[in-house]
């Protein structure tokens, strides 16, 4: 049941009989349930390995791209993404319309979408990103240019305009660090990233975020992954959904989230080594965390695709892999020697933290949360000798508990009035706003994150 339906007849009852009573009878009309419903999102990320490319060793003869379509047509419905950034792509429309229309839209389906083909580098692989264009759009996509291969930015938005009329947006980032174990290597890897968060703070984009692909760092503490992490701005600081840090390379603690390698030997084109190298990566900022601009990741969904964990040092098919069928397994060792890693998000349509204009007792105000954790309410520019009156708040639980109340006098000038919410617990509060004058009454929905 949309929240817009619901809101218009209960408007009488919000005036007549109070916020409490109105917000338990809300809660048994399921509205409560209907807005966390939303929709979920799949996203992916994988490094293909020279698709549609090649080196001297690695000819088209031997790494053969028809070959590794018909294993991707295997993989894909499996998986059953709706974003996908793959690297390790030729640069060329044929190559990359060849993933859309040959592995992607086949077998009836029609959903997917390709992304600009941008290398202004001229590398010889590139990363690119795909999506489910009735989910999703995008308005904006540019190459951050780096030392070795650019890194690929995307601004995303989910097609379905909530009741809210907020777009709700999705920044996605899909990169491919430089290779390597060098002094020089790892010095290259920590400017691709310094580019990247340099980029990402130029926008100032304070939406959701995604960074997502072949990393080729070993542990969290090289410094291009600790840029990432310990970020200075908080709405750009990128964190691990699963929470693991350490030193990922050969390390048996790590088993069931290393992406490389899917086999033992090596081959011209395939590196070797089995298991123990988390390369491949999806990180996301505290709003993804924290569900607080309508995007929320999906604990426990996190996951590299073929790897129950008992594969340390060893082969993605044999022994028997019970994570995946065998069919798929059998793709995953042919398509490349990194697996895909994947996570879930939801989407929440019809509400975030989000700041609100309300206009009442003849002088709007605008409400919203603020970086540290508090609800702010800002009045501005009130003429000299208005008296705006006394409002009325009350901060509610979702069982109907009110849990602040007090009241605000407003006058002449530039007001501001801040509710301490930082020693809330993580989750979904209500706070009821009433003029008292009028008997006007705004509702203002605040998720706490508990990311402060």
């Amino acid at each position: 049941m949309a929240f817009v339906h619901i809101l218009n007849p209960l408007r009488r009852v919000f005036l007549s009989k109070g916020f409490v009573r109105t917000w338990v009878l809300i809660v048994g009309l399921g509205l409560f349930d209907s807005v966390h419903a939303g929709d979920t999102l799949r996203v992916m990320t994988y490094n293909l390995l020279y698709f549609g490319s090649s080196t001297s060793d690695c000819t088209p003869s031997i790494n053969v791209q028809s070959v590794k379509e018909g294993h991707l047509r295997t993989i894909i419905p499996y998986v059953h993404p709706h974003i996908i950034g793959f690297q390790e792509v030729g640069p060329s429309s044929a190559v990359t319309l060849s993933i859309l229309n040959n592995v992607l839209n086949t077998a009836g389906e029609t959903r997917w979408a390709r992304a600009n083909l941008m290398n202004p580098s001229g590398s010889s692989i590139v990363s690119i990103l795909y999506y489910d264009n009735q989910k999703l759009g995008v308005s904006r996509q540019f190459p951050i240019s780096t030392p070795v291969r650019d890194i690929m930015y995307y601004r995303m938005f989910y097609r379905q305009i909530p009741p809210s009329g907020d777009t709700i947006w999705l920044n996605v980032v899909v990169l491919h660090l430089k290779a390597g174990s060098s002094p020089s290597d790892t010095a290259t890897r920590a400017q691709e990233t310094a580019e990247l968060m340099l980029y990402l703070d130029q926008q100032n984009l304070n939406e959701n975020l995604l960074v997502m692909g072949d990393m080729n760092v070993t542990s969290s503490s090289e410094l291009a992954y600790s840029q990432l992490v310990n970020h200075p701005l908080p709405d750009n600081r990128l964190y691990d959904p699963i929470n693991r840090p350490g030193t990922w390379n050969n390390n048996s603690a790590f088993a069931l989230w290393h992406t490389q390698s899917t086999r033992t030997s090596g081959t011209v084109c395939f590196s070797g080594g089995g298991l123990d190298d988390r390369f491949d990566q999806i990180l996301v900022n505290r709003r993804v965390l924290g569900d607080s601009a309508g995007v929320r990741y999906i604990p426990g969904s996190y996951r590299s695709i073929g790897n129950d964990g008992q594969r340390f040092q060893g082969n993605v098919q044999s022994p028997f892999n019970s994570s995946v069928p065998v069919a798929v397994a059998n793709a995953l060792f042919n398509v490349s020697d990194h697996l895909p890693v994947v996570l879930d998000v939801q989407i929440t349509p019809s509400f975030g933290s989000t700041i609100r204009e309300w206009n009442a007792g003849g002088i709007p105000c605008r409400c919203g949360p603020t970086e540290d954790g508090s609800f702010l309410c800002e009045w501005k520019d009130i003429p000299p000798g208005h008296w705006v009156g006394q409002y009325r708040w009350t901060l509610v639980e979702p069982g109907g508990r009110v849990l602040k109340s007090d009241r605000w006098e407003i006058e002449a000038g530039s007001v501001k009035q801040q509710i301490d919410t930082r020693d809330l617990s993580p989750g979904f509060y209500m706070l009821k706003l009433m003029h008292l004058a009028s008997g006007q009454i705004k509702v203002f929905r605040h998720i706490q994150t508990g990311l402060n």
